[in-house]
C-alpha cells in the first residue's frame, strides 16, 4: 500500500480548507501561497492568461487589472480532477 507523505496531505487539506472557507472565490494572495508563487508573479501570469484557473483582465493602459480565482475551476486543477470526475464521486 502506497504510504502518502505529510507534506502531501497538509498540501490537500490546506487546499480543502480554502475552498471551504472560500466557496465562490479565492483570494489572489491565497491562490498564490498555494501553488508556490509570490502575488505578483501570480498576478503576472494570470493577466496573460498562463493560469488556467484564474481569469485576468488588464482595465486601463496604465497596467491597472483585476485578477479573478473562482474556487471550483481552481479546486479541480489542484486536486487532478475534471468536473465529471467529481460529479460522479459526488453520486456515489
Amino acid at each position: 500500500m502506497l504510504e502518502i507523505p505529510n507534506a502531501i496531505t497538509t498540501q490537500i487539506n490546506d487546499i480543502c480548507e480554502l475552498v471551504e472557507a472560500n466557496p465562490v472565490n479565492i483570494k489572489t494572495a491565497d491562490a498564490a501561497r498555494l501553488t508556490g508563487m509570490n502575488v505578483a508573479t501570480y498576478r503576472a501570469a494570470a493577466l496573460r492568461g498562463q493560469i488556467p484557473f484564474a481569469i485576468g483582465a488588464k482595465r486601463t493602459a496604465d497596467g491597472n487589472g483585476c485578477i479573478k480565482t473562482l474556487t471550483i475551476p481552481f479546486f479541480l486543477y489542484m486536486m487532478n480532477l475534471n468536473g465529471l470526475e467529481l460529479m460522479k464521486e459526488l453520486h456515489e
